[in-house]
């Protein structure tokens, strides 16, 4: 039986690519990478701090057709990835009761049914054990009486 290549590799051989450099130049590097990574990951930002337009001046409601601009664009943005319909998404995000998202309305014979996907009500003796046990009101544990004096911990 003949081991395989990665079997053969010592711990010796792993630590060759470290041997001879100094700490600080691997210190050095690692900065460096994660200097990279931040620059990298906040150009959009700060493109955007950079480019954007200072609402500090704006009035209440300017700022707040801003807002409803860039939550459109993020709403119609999700929608696409989704393959929704954005009305549908802004409707249920404002929880309205109306719109093409709740479906066709119901016929008021099927608002009489209760609950359950219309199957008739169950007859009692049909019951299983365990339906008849959950069915029936069981007497609690005793509650103290409000009177009663206990001794106060906090005095």
């Amino acid at each position: 039986m003949s081991k395989s290549k990665s079997e053969e590799i010592t711990p010796d051989e792993l630590m060759e690519s470290f041997r001879g450099r100094s700490l600080k130049s691997i210190i050095v590097f690692t900065v460096v990478v994660h200097a990279f990574l931040l620059l990298g990951t906040s150009i959009p930002f700060l493109i955007k701090m950079v480019t954007g337009k200072d609402t500090t001046e704006l009035s209440e409601e300017e700022r707040l057709e801003l807002a409803m601009k860039d939550a459109t664009a993020s709403l119609k943005e999700i929608a696409e990835e989704y393959g929704l319909n954005p009305r549908e998404l802004s409707s249920n995000f404002a929880g309205s009761k109306k719109g093409p998202a709740q479906g066709p309305a119901e016929s008021p014979k099927e608002q009489s049914k209760p609950p359950g996907l219309g199957e008739q009500p169950k007859d009692p003796a049909a019951d299983s054990a365990i339906e008849k046990e959950i069915r029936t009101k069981k007497e609690g544990p005793k509650l103290p009486g409000v009177g009663d004096e206990e001794e106060d911990l906090f005095k």
